[in-house]
């Protein structure tokens, strides 16, 4: 019996040992591929979900680039909180804000803080950028929430994309480490991360590796959250995940539940600027397929509820879509767009930035 176990603690050790070697052989592999370990660009925290890594460096294996970030992790080289209040501007958002697969000085928060930095009066003057991909309205408030007090400013942002920011508000009990809106019979409720104690020795000891073999621990990790957690959640709203399971019905269905996601996200937002002294504006960037057909039906429809719910809240939303509109006839082609990835390219961001400079400079 003594033999037969121990020839089962051989196999397994055995395992072990090839899963590290497969381990290394893959981080080897992206370092010869890409020169340098792909960029483990965010870090895991219990209430935003995510924050981006202070200093990160590295090649990002979506974009094909070498990335170097600031010192707070942001897209933005030049964040300061020593400014006085009426010469900074906060700027909340996702990817399009962040300014996926730009540097800092592309991105139309910087165009914006050169262009009004000599008509503002101040000496010096910061448009700050706290853009994060992936994330929703929801989790951009508590960005602003977090972020917003260590940098005071007389005037924020938040920058709504319809592509995914309405979908990226709600819980996925799929992603038990991202906070969300819970919409249940109408009520909409938040629903903390689930970070226990398995999961947060997981997170702990992947802060330390590249996204390759971390990947592998944050599986492991969600796999121990899901299955302590989707009991309690598997009759939870549908996520973005299941859309393409659904019928017409569904998907309007789905996207009012969104919209009343949205509503609660944008009211905890409203609560925040105002707990900051800070005006918050809410802008909606259009998809590329606004700008080359212009708006549909279906489309207007949402914008109207959520100039509705922004009228209802008290909060000033503009939609970008009039002044950027080039009806093409096609849906593949929009001159401020990356083609195939939907994110602002050069010209969108000088685009929007010129837009900003009128709406900023009356104020």
């Amino acid at each position: 019996m003594c033999i037969r176990f121990s020839r089962i603690g051989q196999i397994i050790k055995k395992l072990l040992i090839g899963i590290l070697i497969s381990l290394l052989i893959g981080e080897l592999f992206s370092i010869v591929i890409y020169k340098a370990p792909p960029v483990r660009e965010n870090l895991y925290d219990a209430y935003l979900g995510w924050y981006p890594r202070p200093g990160a460096a590295g090649w990002n294996t979506e974009s094909g680039k070498f990335v170097r970030k600031s010192s707070t992790g942001f897209n933005d080289n030049n964040l300061e909180n020593s400014i006085k209040r009426n010469c900074a501007i906060n700027f909340f958002g996702d990817s399009m804000t962040e300014g996926f697969q730009f540097s800092p000085d592309k991105t139309f928060s910087t165009i914006l803080e050169s262009k009004l930095h000599s008509a503002s009066g101040c000496e010096e003057f910061r448009v700050n950028n706290f853009g994060l991909s992936g994330t929703g309205t929801f989790q951009q408030s508590r960005i602003m929430e977090v972020y917003g007090k260590n940098y005071p400013a007389s005037r924020s942002a938040i920058f709504l994309f319809l592509g995914n920011d309405l979908a990226n508000n709600l819980y996925n009990n799929e992603l038990p480490y991202k906070p969300g809106i819970l919409v249940k019979e109408g009520v909409a409720s938040i629903i903390e991360s689930n970070y226990n104690t398995s999961y947060s020795k997981v997170k702990k000891y992947a802060t330390y590796f590249s996204d390759y073999s971390n990947l592998i621990r944050l599986i492991i990790g969600s796999i121990i959250a899901v299955n302590q957690h989707s009991k309690i959640h598997n009759d939870s709203q549908k996520s973005s995940t299941d859309l393409q399971k659904m019928g017409i019905m569904e998907i309007r269905e789905t996207i009012e539940i969104q919209l009343q996601a949205l509503e609660k996200s944008l009211a905890i937002a409203k609560q925040i600027s105002q707990n900051q002294k800070t005006k918050l504006t809410i802008f909606i960037i259009p998809t590329g397929e606004e700008v080359a057909l212009g708006d549909n039906k279906a489309i207007s429809q949402i914008k109207s509820k959520i100039n509705s719910i922004c009228s209802d809240l008290s909060i000033r939303c503009i939609d970008f879509l009039p002044k950027m509109v080039i009806r093409t006839l096609d849906d593949e082609i929009s001159p401020y767009h990356l083609n195939g990835v939907g994110h602002l390219n050069q010209m969108g961001h000088k685009k929007i930035a010129s837009i900003l400079v009128s709406y900023y400079k009356d104020k």
